[in-house]
């Protein structure tokens, strides 16, 4: 009753920990991090949003929440511009809100340079040698090379009513048609040019998980910070959890990994990248230097190409698996045997989307399903020759990975992305390893532990009556023993259990051959090792 008490009082506690962090996961884009952003002079707002509503107004409006949290000034938060918020007549939108921002952010969708206010934002900000940042909103039709044809073709591409508004703003009451022309030319041309000399492409997805929106917020801001001559220096209001896959150990699961640790330097924990090297390496290299390792407080290694048993086991000594998602990752025959003992050994498994690296999902389901007739014959030599030796067929591991790897959720990499989008795949993958830890830690209950637990007193128990019973001399039990059997069921009847070899802790770590040497603690110490090192390895084992 003691320890199923102190069993519940811990699991409340793991159960009230994860929410906290479930809750501040929710919460990650009400506490990003921020910067100081000091407003330059005669300038009132750090941006102006230049946005068509029907395609982007959601976006401009969660932008501009964003930038309020991130951007602070010695008075407090610097506001950007948005018309629907900041601005109650039309005929001031240049004058109050163009004119008295750093930057012009426009929200690039396929429709934004049809609209006419919109381009004549872009011509007042070019006036007024505002920098312009061009924001592409993925997934809203936006092309550079069309944005270019359709200004070059203005007369005959705007909606109509749309160009007499332009032309009304440029002339500003000149009736002289040459003059109109003129100002017309040198409108297009701007834009033109607007559009064409605007760096590096920038990209916001609004779908993105919160990391990468953070990630594409942050870029927008250096962006801004950049184009105006600034530094920005971020701070992050919260701190980091701990090391991921460490909160939801059991007690048994961390000493354990500490038993392993101690007598093995090669047991560290170890997180497993599968990548296919010939198309993915450097993608693959980028991870393993990147932080991940750090945040995981694992080593993170590169699987190594062999089919040999000896390189497969030692590959599965590490702690999770990362597959890499490129377009002949399923064809190696390496990745294959390495998933297909991921699986069963329960070990967490993530795979990662490597963006332009030709993964097709479908395709890769249907190879999956049949890898007998879907690979090249020297794959198929390899897979069969492996089998072979563990006693599997081909239809035994097709099947295991048809279950199971189409079914598990990507987390997108772009490798070329800036540092913030790096370092946000480094957290959705921390975030994906953590979230399937949890879920493979709340599958064991609190009754399971306690019946594991009671299970090694029992042992403990029964050793010790044996050999009080085998060894008139020996009748005292250890202290280990008396603590731990005062509470032990009874146990009167006579053990039907094939007597274990006694042998001491030297002889059981150490496989030379000698003798075993007898226990200075008395006959039945040494089965009583053995049986709590191996209910130990049963407590700890990982379950599906």
């Amino acid at each position: 009753m003691v320890y199923q008490a102190a069993a519940a009082r811990a699991q409340a506690a793991r159960d009230a920990a994860r929410r906290k962090s479930e809750a501040e996961a929710r919460g990650r884009l009400n506490h990003p991090p921020n910067a100081m952003w000091e407003l330059a002079a005669g300038k009132r707002y750090a941006c102006f949003l230049s946005h068509y509503k029907l395609q982007a107004g959601t976006e401009a409006r969660y932008i501009c929440d964003m930038m309020r949290r991130m951007l602070f000034s010695q008075t407090g938060p610097v506001e950007p511009f948005l018309d629907s918020s900041a601005l109650a007549d039309l005929r001031e939108l240049f004058t109050e809100g163009v004119h008295a921002s750093e930057v012009l952010v426009l929200l690039a969708t396929s429709g934004v340079l049809q609209r006419p206010w919109c381009l004549l934002e872009l011509w007042e900000a070019c006036q007024k040698n505002i920098p312009v940042i061009v924001l592409q909103v993925e997934g809203k039709g936006y092309n550079a090379s069309e944005a270019r044809e359709l200004i070059n073709a203005l007369e005959t591409r705007l909606p109509p009513g749309a160009l007499d508004e332009v032309q009304e703003h440029l002339n500003c009451g000149v009736v002289s048609l040459e003059t109109g022309i003129r100002r017309l030319a040198s409108f297009k041309s701007a834009i033109v040019e607007l559009v064409d000399n605007n760096g590096p492409p920038l990209v916001y997805n609004p779908l993105g998980t919160d990391n990468q929106i953070l990630a594409h917020t942050t870029d927008l801001l250096e962006r801004m910070a950049d184009v105006t001559g600034r530094q920005l220096s971020w701070t992050d209001p919260l701190m980091r959890k701990p090391p991921a896959l460490e909160r939801s150990m059991s007690m048994w699961q961390r000493y354990a990994i500490w038993r392993q640790a101690s007598q093995d330097p090669a047991q560290q924990p170890k997180l497993l990248i599968l990548a296919d090297l010939s198309s993915a390496a450097s993608e693959a290299r980028l991870l393993q230097a990147s932080a991940l390792g750090a945040r995981l407080n694992m080593e993170c290694v590169l699987a190594s190409p062999e089919c040999s048993l000896s390189e497969v086991e030692w590959d599965m000594r590490a702690s999770a698996v990362l597959l890499l998602q490129s377009a002949d990752v399923l064809s190696q025959p390496s990745v294959l045997l390495r998933l297909d003992e991921a699986v069963r050994r329960s070990l967490l498994i993530v795979c990662v989307y490597l963006q332009g690296g030709g993964y097709d999902f479908e395709r890769a389901s249907r190879l999956l399903s049949s890898l007998g007739t879907g690979l090249e014959s020297v794959a198929l030599e390899q897979l069969r020759h492996y089998l072979k030796l563990q006693e599997l067929s081909m239809n035994d591991l097709s099947r295991t990975l048809a279950e199971n790897v189409p079914s598990i959720i990507s987390v997108n990499f772009d490798s070329s992305g800036s540092s913030a989008h790096i370092s946000a795949a480094v957290e959705d993958i921390v975030q994906k390893l953590e979230e399937r830890s949890e879920r493979a830690g709340r599958r064991r209950s609190p009754t399971q532990r306690f019946n594991t637990f009671s299970r090694i007193r029992l042992e403990l128990h029964l050793s010790s009556r044996r050999s009080a019973r085998s060894d008139e001399s020996y009748r005292a039990p250890s202290p280990c023993c008396r603590q731990l059997s005062h509470t032990a069921p009874a146990h009167d009847a006579p053990s039907t259990r094939t007597p274990v070899a006694e042998v001491s802790p030297a002889a059981v770590d150490d496989h030379s051959g000698t003798h075993p040497t007898p226990s200075p603690r008395g006959p039945h110490h040494n089965s009583v090792t053995q049986r709590v090192r191996w209910l130990h390895d049963v407590s700890v084992r990982p379950r599906v």
